[in-house]
């Protein structure tokens, strides 16, 4: 059965998240050429802009409501024949509460064929979040928290079932010099695993905690071929290193994307590197966006293809 890590001090988060803000000012006020946060929440700080004034005062007017399905493919050569599947689906929504405040809500579903060892598992998950953005002028402060609940199933399932709970915190600070946006901050993670019957995969999902140091920039630019008419470019690359993960989890961070997962194995390669490609249509009050996103370890790559469907009210 799983033990719980009673060493594990959940007081951590706050500190380190305070922490991040004061990263996030250092390269701001440097104006430090960096490469970028990770992009599992990228539309949250990337597309939806500071208003120089609110549309209406009424609240309604002031909503955006933003619907997605990711697919995502990653490859471990740390454990031999590893692959893993995701197509997950969700959506949230967001209010300009102010010219300078905006914050949201939002959920998504995922599955996940994971295949390691010869064997075949599914990993059923419910994805919960909320987020938050305050943006004075050109700088600006963002975080967001995650919650998991995954049930992992093998082929027979009457045996080897298992749940597991993910928490999820991250701040950023960052500072928007034209279509150029620089930005830094930590992120905190909480695996909590559960048995059910035996164990999921052969081996029990260990309690564990991962501290993520991120900086980078991001570059989107704006075309207005028409008054109705808007498409938008953006371009993002970060940098990535766990300054505490543990030994024997592996946690993977969907790059564009809400999701994560975890399974019981070797911790991957602290240092990485995430790049991505989007591109929008606006037109009227609807937007439509496509991307790509690339997380790069040694050992280690998932990609993830993005289908984005906005309304603006």
């Amino acid at each position: 059965m799983i033990k719980i890590n009673e060493k594990c001090k959940y007081l951590s988060l706050p500190l380190f998240l305070t922490a991040s803000l004061s990263i996030g000012l250092f390269f701001e006020v440097s104006l430090f050429s960096t490469l970028a946060h990770g992009a599992e929440n990228i539309h949250i700080f990337q597309l939806k802009t500071k208003n120089t004034s609110l549309k209406n005062d009424s609240f309604s007017k002031n909503i955006h409501l933003h619907v997605f399905g990711d697919y995502n493919m990653t490859r471990n050569t740390q454990r031999e024949g590893f692959k893993s599947y995701l197509k997950g689906t969700g959506a949230d929504i967001t209010a300009q509460m102010s010219d300078s405040f905006s914050a949201g809500i939002g959920y998504g579903y995922s599955t996940t064929d994971l295949k390691k060892d010869g064997a075949k598992n599914r990993i059923d998950g419910d994805t919960y979040f909320i987020f938050g953005k305050y943006q004075p002028e050109k700088w600006y402060v963002s975080a967001d928290l995650t919650y998991n609940h995954s049930q992992y199933k093998d082929k027979n399932p009457d045996i080897n079932q298992s749940d597991a709970d993910i928490y999820r915190g991250a701040l950023f600070s960052g500072y928007e010099m034209g279509n150029v946006h620089n930005y830094s901050g930590l992120k905190y993670t909480y695996l909590h695993g559960k048995d059910k019957n035996n164990v999921a995969f052969g081996a029990p999902l260990q309690n564990g905690e991962v501290i993520t140091a991120i900086i980078g920039t991001s570059y989107k630019r704006l075309y207005q071929p028409t008054e109705n008419l808007s498409l938008t470019p953006l371009f993002w690359l970060s940098g990535q290193y766990d300054l505490k993960s543990n030994s024997r989890q592996t946690v993977i961070d969907v790059p564009d994307s809400a999701f994560i997962y975890a399974f019981e194995g070797r911790r991957l390669h602290r240092l990485g590197l995430e790049t991505g490609v989007r591109f929008g249509v606006t037109y009227k009050q609807a937007e439509l966006s496509v991307g790509y996103g690339l997380n790069w370890r040694v050992s280690h790559t998932s990609q993830t293809g993005k289908l984005n469907l906005a309304w603006h009210f």
